[in-house]
């Protein structure tokens, strides 16, 4: 948009801006151009409480007041949050099948985008130095608690499979150099293919999954 646009703004009887989208979008971007750089992170201890006082707050909210907001609201829909996804309407793994095509859409623009290189720039070490001091070593270890029954089982059907490599693998010739390459090669290949799904094939031996 031409600087020529926003000069042909104009103002109402009581002084206030007429613009059109177009133009609020581009004056607010040259703003947010020009505002000092803001420190995120900031340390719990340094935090001040804001007092409840009487009369018109601000025109935002503080970043204290926000915050908390937002961490009630949250905590405060966690049983409700518990009790509908353990309930939900349709069977949740169904519907994301049948959204895989808009998934990648969506992927797809987002890749077009740059999404995800913008918000890696927009990082500092502290948003994860921080998350791991919040969540602590009880966190991970409530981690690993919530996924060891669905692991345990992921283990179950995979040992079969892993140990029908192993035993294909055994067959293998293994006397030179080149052969014990070939085992090499063949141990890989059959790691990918289980990891893929696959049944697995090791030099023309081919194990049931």
């Amino acid at each position: 948009m031409s600087k020529k646009k926003i000069d042909e703004v104009t103002t109402d009887e009581d002084g206030k801006l007429r613009m059109s989208p177009d133009q609020f979008q581009y004056a607010f971007a040259e703003l947010l151009k020009r505002m000092p750089a803001v420190v995120l992170n900031a340390k719990a201890v340094d935090l001040k409480a804001n007092p409840v006082t009487p009369g018109v707050g601000e025109r935002v909210i503080s970043a204290d007041t926000w915050h908390k907001r937002w961490k009630g609201s949250g905590d405060a829909a966690a049983d409700d949050w518990y009790e509908r996804t353990l309930t939900p309407r349709k069977d949740p793994i169904d519907t994301a099948v049948k959204a895989n095509e808009k998934r990648k859409d969506r992927l797809a623009a987002a890749e077009k985008a740059e999404k995800w290189v913008k918000k890696m720039k927009n990082l500092k070490k502290e948003d994860v130095f921080e998350g791991v001091i919040g969540a602590g070593v009880e966190g991970y270890k409530g981690g690993l608690d919530s996924k060891s029954a669905k692991t345990k089982r992921r283990i179950e059907a995979l040992r079969p499979k892993v140990l029908a490599l192993a035993e294909a693998i055994d067959k293998l010739a293994d006397k030179t150099d080149a052969d014990r390459e070939k085992k090499m090669l063949a141990a890989r290949r059959g790691m990918i293919q289980i990891g893929q799904g696959e049944s697995i094939s090791v030099e023309g031996t081919r194990a049931p999954t």
